[in-house]
């Protein structure tokens, strides 16, 4: 009976190395990820920032301006004046602004794998 459990004492070498490779697998995923969504968080806050500052009066080129100006100043380069019609339209009527976002960041995990995040949301002010 002792010989039995002296044989069942701890992990194997594989099962420690399977369990690395997912916690490792786990943390390139993670820091792979969270500058996708740190730049969606900095593109919600330039859009809500631009649409406080009196966006009723401005004109759709103005408020592009201001979007992609506190971008810049923010640090998302991949985002100018004129690749942002592609995925953000503003729409005003009355005295309201409307601004959709339909935005896709993708960060390459491995190789040719490469992970998607899709974001959209509507901003009015």
């Amino acid at each position: 009976m002792n010989a039995g459990r002296q044989l069942q004492r701890g992990a194997s070498m594989w099962m420690v190395m399977v369990v690395l490779g997912i916690l490792g697998f786990g943390l390139v995923f993670g820091l792979k990820l969270i500058p996708l969504y740190m730049d969606w968080w900095t593109v919600e806050k330039a859009v809500a920032n631009a649409l406080q500052a009196g966006a009723e009066s401005s004109s759709k080129r103005e408020i592009t301006t201001a979007i992609v100006r506190r971008l810049d100043i923010d640090g998302v380069y991949n985002m100018t004046e004129s690749n942002l019609s592609e995925f953000m339209s503003i729409s005003k009527k009355g005295n309201k602004v409307t601004v959709d976002i339909d935005y896709e960041g993708r960060a390459v995990l491995v190789g040719n794998v490469s992970i998607v995040a899709h974001f959209v949301k509507t901003v009015t002010n």
